[in-house]
């Protein structure tokens, strides 16, 4: 970092760098290599004109200039550093890179140009010559043509770099290939190798892979970039440029499609007769995904590359009966078991066959996105580019569906099951889907070993086409390994979706597949899919009633009638008040019977007053509950009725014994 008048500082804060004097525009603030910290490239470089402004003006440092290396490194290594710091007359002498202080510009392998007219003046480029790359010309890039194949056995942790150069048409460049009938399309193939790569990836594919195979390659297709550096491709371009769920579902083959006219931009190296679209293929042999684990793949990587491009300069020109369109670009070309389509040709309007599963309907009313390719997969095969075996099943509300015991998956191959419930009979609201999966192989291992399993879900999509970026779990997909299930319970208990979360009128796609990343076994599989009931949802808990509070009860005065407040007239006929509740005491009767919870007996005399206990005339009265009876320690949630009022005068005369 450098600054002029202070010495420049940086901070973490909540995992984001803080500078000190902040980064402005210009010259002024804190200066630093941003592609070199973006790249983690280990030789950073900063230009500044001399007569910038101070970030302390008055002060007596004011003129000075002060550089600070920090290491940002948070696992606490410590590297060590050089310095030079070089004073120019002008600034037509600030040189092009140089992969050290002391080394040549451009490596000695390129030409030194001056920076492009929307970049810094002081941004000068290196012109790289043929096979050479990055931004300072010292890494070995191969330019590949067209159809080429190549391969690379790459340690851990490393990465490996080819370029291609696409021909543009002659005149018009970018505005010439977004005009064209059809988008261009350049295809990048990646072939991991070993038990899948030679059998699953190599039939009918056209591009073999190595036997020794290993390695957990990612692959990544970027435009080179416009300022003219050459940088090549790092960990900052993997989110946007690489295939990910090839790398996530460890497949043996990897590939890159890309078909946007705006990616195919011309190299600023190029003449206008002679324009191109360049690219940088990037793989890197990651080592960190298995580790803590108690397998790890073969670290080291065995790739096989392939790389195809239609020529635009042949699609710009008019056909006629001596030429022909180019012909249509399909990953794997649909492991030889489908017929390869493009989509986006204007001549295949109307003419495609129906893909194996609709387009999935747009989300908050966007415009979906045209498929890139399709292949229209023959017999039972199944999946984007027909790598597997495919099967359909109808679920109703009582039928569902079984593989059987024993179906078999190899390494490298797929199992697709596509499941549609009906949406005239499956009821979504009160049923869920129960998903039982087992499996085993013919080693000795435990089941919570068989790391080669897994499992996934989509809606309406095979899994090399979830969406990572999407908001429904579904169309993001899920993948779920056999091992975690069986270290929770052995045989796993089944899967269960809430017919809630399921979309009515949509298929779901369940995918077994067997990885040989780290176990070369085949296996045997069973899948049953049953809808079952669902269970209630959970009654929301009732509010707490308002405790009443009892007095103590003295012997014998275990009974207790709650009275509500009564009407004027009638509160004056038994001496309450109009206001509050009334507790009216009286002892149990001499020959007390057991009555149901929250009843009461009435003594009741002729003519409808009240008699004595043996009163001759006597009418037995049991009256249901009607506001609260409280006995002994227990309270009912009835209610009680008031007594009759001759009854409660006697009970109030009675001195409240």
């Amino acid at each position: 970092m450098v600054a002029k008048g202070v010495a420049p500082n940086v901070s973490l804060s909540s995992g984001n760098e803080v500078y000190s004097p902040s980064r402005g525009s210009g010259f002024s603030g804190t200066q630093q290599d941003g592609q070199a910290e973006l790249y983690s490239r280990t030789y950073h470089r900063v230009f500044v004109a001399r007569n910038t402004d101070s970030s302390r003006p008055g002060m007596p440092t004011a003129n000075s200039w002060f550089v600070t290396v920090a290491n940002m490194e948070r696992q606490l290594s410590v590297f060590n550093y050089k310095i030079r710091v070089t004073c120019l007359p002008s600034a037509a002498q600030v040189p092009c890179p140089s992969p050290a202080p002391l080394q040549p510009a451009c490596s000695g392998r390129g030409n030194c140009l001056p920076a492009l007219p929307k970049f810094s003046f002081l941004y000068k480029t290196c012109q790289c010559q043929e096979g050479w790359g990055d931004y300072d010309c010292w890494r070995p890039v191969p330019l590949l043509a067209n159809g080429a194949t190549a391969t690379a056995v790459m340690q851990p942790n490393t990465w490996a770099y080819w370029q291609l150069r696409v021909p543009l048409p002659p005149v018009g460049g970018i505005a010439a290939a977004a005009a064209l009938p059809r988008p261009p399309a350049l295809l990048v193939e990646l072939n991991r190798g070993g038990a899948a790569g030679i059998g699953a990836v190599q039939e009918g594919t056209g591009l073999p892979g190595s036997g020794a195979g290993g390695g957990d390659p990612l692959l990544l297709v970027v435009p080179k970039p416009q300022s003219g550096s050459n940088q090549v491709p790092g960990f900052y371009d993997v989110s946007s440029d690489a295939d990910l769920l090839s790398y996530f579902m460890q497949q043996a083959l990897h590939y890159r499609l890309l078909r946007n006219p705006q990616l195919f931009l011309a190299a600023p190296f190029t003449s206008p007769e002679n324009r191109t679209a360049d690219f940088y293929v990037a793989v890197y042999n990651n080592n960190q995904r298995f580790v803590g684990g108690s397998q790890q793949p073969n670290q080291v990587a065995n790739v096989t590359l392939r790389v195809r491009w239609t020529d635009l300069k042949t699609a710009a020109a008019p056909q006629n009966g001596t030429s022909s369109p180019p012909p249509p670009l399909c990953p794997g070309s649909c492991f030889g078991r489908g017929t390869c389509y493009d989509p986006q040709d204007p001549a295949n309007a109307g003419k495609l066959p129906p893909p194996l599963l609709p387009p999935l309907p747009a989300v908050n009313g966007t415009t979906a996105k045209p498929a890139d390719f399709q292949c229209a997969c023959t017999a039972d095969a199944g999946g984007t580019m027909c790598e597997g075996v495919l099967v359909r099943a109808n679920l109703t509300r009582a039928t569902g569906y079984s593989s059987g015991p024993n179906l078999a998956v190899a390494p490298g191959h797929w199992r697709y099951f596509v499941v549609q419930p009906d949406s005239r009979s499956f009821d979504y609201r009160y049923q869920q889907l129960s998903i039982g999966w087992v499996m085993r192989d013919r080693s000795p291992a435990n089941a919570s070993a068989y790391v080669n399993a897994f499992i996934t879900i989509n809606e309406q999509a095979f899994p090399r086409d979830s969406d990572l970026n999407g908001i429904a779990p579904f169309r993001r997909g899920w993948q779920i390994f056999y091992s975690t299930l069986a270290q929770r319970a052995n045989p796993p208990l089944p899967l269960v979706i809430r017919g809630t979360d399921l979309t009515p009128g949509l298929s779901y796609v369940f995918g077994l597949y067997n990885s040989d990343y780290l176990r070369q076994v085949p296996y045997t599989t069973s899948l049953t899919v049953e809808p079952v009931a669902a269970s209630p949802p959970p009654r929301p808990p009732r509010p707490p009633r308002p405790a009443l509070a009892i007095p103590p009860q003295p012997p014998g005065q275990d009974w207790w009638w709650w009275v509500a407040t009564p009407p004027p007239t009638e509160g004056e006929e038994h001496g309450g008040s109009s206001g509050g509740e009334e507790r009216v005491r009286r002892p149990p009767p001499a020959r007390a019977r057991r009555l149901p919870p929250g009843w009461r007996y009435h003594a009741k005399g002729p003519g409808g007053g009240g008699g004595t206990a043996g009163g001759a005339g006597r009418q037995q009265m049991y009256s249901p509950p009607a506001m609260r009876v409280v006995s002994g320690s227990r309270q009912d949630a009835g209610r009680v009725a008031p007594p009759p009022a001759a009854s409660r005068r006697r009970a109030s005369n009675s001195g409240g014994q």
